[in-house]
């Protein structure tokens, strides 16, 4: 009898489990629709199908690239440097040019000119491309029909290296006096201001050398033009430092406007040709203090190092 209920207990205990099982399995097994979502990878918008086309490419550049120094010649040693260096230069053919894909860009927000695809692909644009066709016209549609847009503090600081042009002065312009956002006004005069200094330096520049002579006269005309005195650019840093002076031009760099026009003003007048240098102190190698003023009336080297 004793036997006969340990079996017919032990039996209740594996039917018990099995039920347990089937129960539990039938809970956590996934349905025909989870199955179909877990096989589907959400849709692309062209806009991010376009941008993963340029950065599977860029991707796949860079991994072939970095594996260059690592070649090896069929019987295992290594290559030689004119055969890694042979092997880059053959590869750099292969580098993803933006322009290849600017143009698809502009047509996709052709396709929605008020669509987010729209402001995503020009933006792509001036931030891969920085100069040429496609970024003057993705320029021109940013700055009109979406003017309003805070993100478009992102391309200010690009356009103060852009090549000089009326155009893009005028495009900084426009941001400062017609963007309602504060950040954009602050950063496009920053860039104004850098702009002006970088497009008079380099009238300087081709003044002092033979490249004038492979200048447009329409380009050399503008760059006479600018007004990039003293007296304009302290304006637009005394506004930074009045108006916009605890914004930071980016993300990445935590100085803030009125730091930066800060530092701008003092390089003016104190920095120029021709001023006298700001004293400095500090200790020597052997640890004396002195200042630069003491050595006033003499020649002076003063080699700035660091060691990191």
């Amino acid at each position: 009898m004793k036997n006969r209920w340990l079996v017919a207990l032990l039996c209740l205990a594996v039917t018990a489990c099995s039920n347990f099982e089937r129960a539990n399995a039938k809970a956590t097994a996934p349905t025909q629709e989870d199955k179909t979502q877990a096989t589907e990878s959400p849709e692309l918008s062209d806009f991010e199908a376009e941008s993963k086309k340029f950065d599977d490419a860029m991707s796949d550049f860079m991994t072939n690239y970095r594996a260059i120094p690592r070649m090896k010649n069929p019987d295992g040693t290594p290559a030689s440097k004119e055969k890694i260096a042979a092997a880059r230069q053959e590869a750099m053919k292969k580098l993803p040019q933006a322009n290849d894909y600017a143009k698809k860009m502009l047509a996709i927000a052709e396709e929605d000119p008020q669509g987010t695809d729209a402001f995503n692909a020009l933006m792509w644009v001036t931030q891969k491309t920085r100069s040429g066709q496609f970024y003057d016209a993705a320029l021109e549609k940013l700055t009109t029909d979406f003017i309003a847009r805070e993100e478009l503090k992102g391309i200010c600081m690009g356009l103060s290296y852009a090549p000089s042009s009326k155009e893009i002065e005028e495009r900084l312009n426009l941001l400062i006096e017609k963007s309602p956002h504060d950040s954009v006004k602050g950063t496009a005069t920053l860039a104004k201001a850098n702009y002006l200094k970088r497009a008079k330096a380099t009238l300087k520049r081709l003044q002092a050398s033979d490249n004038k002579q492979n200048q447009s006269e329409e380009m050399l005309a503008y760059l006479e033009s600018i007004d990039a005195e003293p007296m304009t650019l302290e304006t637009l840093y005394e506004s930074l430092i009045n108006d916009y002076g605890d914004i930071q031009p980016s993300e990445r760099r935590k100085t803030t406007l009125k730091e930066m026009a800060t530092s701008a003003l003092f390089e003016m007048k104190s920095l120029a040709i021709g001023m006298p240098v700001p004293d400095i102190q500090g200790e020597d190698i052997e640890g004396v203090e002195f200042k630069l003023s003491d050595y006033r009336g003499k020649v002076v080297v003063i080699d700035f190092w660091g060691d990191w």
